[in-house]
């Protein structure tokens, strides 16, 4: 009856039990009324993020009491895998002074903490090629169904602090730890241009397009560059060119086709993170408490 706020409190049932697209927390927050996100189903656009009409830049979010919101963008910094929550609350309005500091909604995230009792727990989800089909594209190109592996696992471990000998951290220090990696094996398919194998030789009888001698300032014969007048590093680099795997598509005005090489390849992009916590009781009704949250991604970009 002493507090006015208007709020949701997903559970950490939920929180585990939710299917969630690219393990996301924050696609939770669809499940509250008011909310709304730009971005596709799979990956939600938070700078695009709006609680009951509010401009998209005046919702807060915090992971333990600490702001993740990057001010100028409202893109957020990266969060917890859903294991490692015990609690998600959005809050819509009329929230207390101790949430204010926005003109928006405010969304509160804490990590789960350790217990007098071990807990634990490992999971993975992956996707495969060999349970998906073939695209339109692919199949009317000839191109075999191309690899796509998501794998994403981890494990939860959390209790009481013990150093056998040293400490018993019983009804007084817990700890808490979450390790989360996503390996995807995603396939690019890059569309390039290439010279035909008469071009890179200085060929060009087959263009429509005069080739002039600089220095004679007259169209060479037959439109041919004499080998004598290439360039011996362009000639290099002309021979370390791939040649074109497809017929491309004509181009007439300029006697070549287009979009004539495909480079079909894997890219393989990692992304671990590492969440902890540790608790201190300092009597009946005081605790203090550190997180860690860290990661780094390693996503590399297609060859070209």
């Amino acid at each position: 009856s002493s507090d006015s706020s208007i709020s949701t409190l997903i559970s950490p049932g939920e929180v585990n039990d939710i299917p969630l697209p690219s393990r996301d927390p924050m696609q939770l927050m669809l499940l509250v009324n008011g909310v709304s996100t730009g971005g596709a189903a799979t990956g939600i656009n938070t700078s695009q993020m709006s609680i009951n009409g509010s401009r998209s830049l005046n919702t807060e979010v915090l992971l333990d009491g600490v702001s993740v919101t990057t001010n100028t963008t409202g893109q957020l910094g990266q969060l917890p895998s859903p294991d490692a929550l015990q609690e998600f609350r959005v809050m819509t309005s009329a929230y207390s002074a101790e949430s204010g500091r926005t003109a928006g909604g405010m969304i509160s995230m804490v990590v789960k903490s350790g217990t007098n009792q071990y807990h634990g727990g490992l999971y993975e989800l992956f996707r495969n090629e060999d349970m998906e089909a073939n695209n339109f594209f692919n199949n009317n190109r000839g191109i075999t169904r191309p690899q796509d592996r998501y794998n994403q696992f981890g494990g939860t471990f959390g209790g009481p602090v013990w150093i056998p000998k040293l400490y018993n951290g019983r009804n007084k220090t817990f700890f808490f730890f979450n390790y989360d990696q996503t390996v995807q094996r995603v396939a690019s398919i890059p569309i390039n241009i290439v010279p035909s194998d008469a071009f890179k030789q200085g060929n060009f009888s087959s263009a429509s397009i005069l080739v002039y001698d600089p220095l004679a300032a007259t169209p060479f014969a037959g439109n041919i560059v004499p080998a004598s007048r290439i360039n011996s590093a362009s000639a290099k680099v002309m021979s370390l060119l791939p040649a074109a795997n497809s017929p491309g598509t004509p181009d007439p005005l300029n006697s070549r086709s287009i979009n004539n090489y495909i480079n079909p390849q894997v890219l393989s992009n990692t992304a671990p993170k590492y969440t902890g916590r540790i608790d201190e009781s300092l009597g009946a009704k005081d605790r203090i408490f550190g997180t860690i949250n860290a990661w780094s991604a390693n996503s590399p970009t297609a060859a070209t």
